[in-house]
């Protein structure tokens, strides 16, 4: 018998409780302000504390997928962010002409 189609195949599941897990980890490093970077257990105590349904091994794994595209900066056995993804998203503001002066 064909088996069912598996959530991957269907576009996958969104778990509409929490952002991003890069969304969340940016939010936690940003949050814990350490100069030397933030652990994976301190990374996972404030996921766990602020969202819901955090789960460790899929943290984990984000948490090399965002080493691997650049995201993080891994600092011994803690996490930085990157300058880039640190850095909020400026959007280029269209510059208004000057209105020409009236001659009185």
């Amino acid at each position: 018998p064909p088996l069912p189609p598996s959530p991957a195949t269907m576009g996958g599941l969104k778990n509409a409780e929490h952002p991003t897990y890069a969304e969340m980890v940016k939010a936690a490093i940003l949050a814990l302000k350490e100069r030397s970077g933030s652990s994976r257990p301190a990374i996972f105590k404030y996921l766990e504390a602020n969202y819901k349904n955090v789960d460790k091994k899929v943290m984990g794994t984000q948490l090399k997928n965002m080493v691997d595209q650049g995201k993080l900066v891994p600092i011994k056995s803690s996490y930085k962010l990157s300058p880039e993804f640190k850095a909020p998203k400026k959007k280029a503001a269209p510059k208004k002409k000057a209105a020409p002066k009236k001659k009185a």
